[in-house]
């Protein structure tokens, strides 16, 4: 399959898109801000988990803990600045610019 090959269309811009949104990511959020927040998390479920919670509420605080978790790795993506995600759309062919 093309799909995954690593010479095709793109992969200069997805290399640089992959750059600049590491550092960018460094620069606001700090190097350690995911090991924190997984720590947290981690320690924030144990204690939840421990106390035995009723039957709705274990699947309001499952919902929570999912949610929390989702958006920890897909909200620094939706924050990028448009100059780097335009490297994105520039990997997968893309012709519409964000502002």
């Amino acid at each position: 399959m093309d799909v995954f090959r690593h010479d095709g269309a793109g992969r200069s811009a997805e290399r640089r898109y992959k750059r600049l949104s590491r550092a960018w990511r460094r620069r606001v959020f700090g190097r350690r801000f995911s090991v924190y927040f997984w720590v947290i998390y981690a320690l924030l479920l144990i204690l939840v988990v421990g106390r035995h919670p009723s039957g709705s509420w274990a699947l309001y605080l499952g919902f929570g803990f999912g949610a929390l978790a989702a958006a920890s790795m897909l909200l620094p993506d939706a924050l990028v600045p448009a100059q780097v995600f335009n490297w994105q759309l520039g990997a997968w062919g893309g012709t519409e610019h964000r502002r």
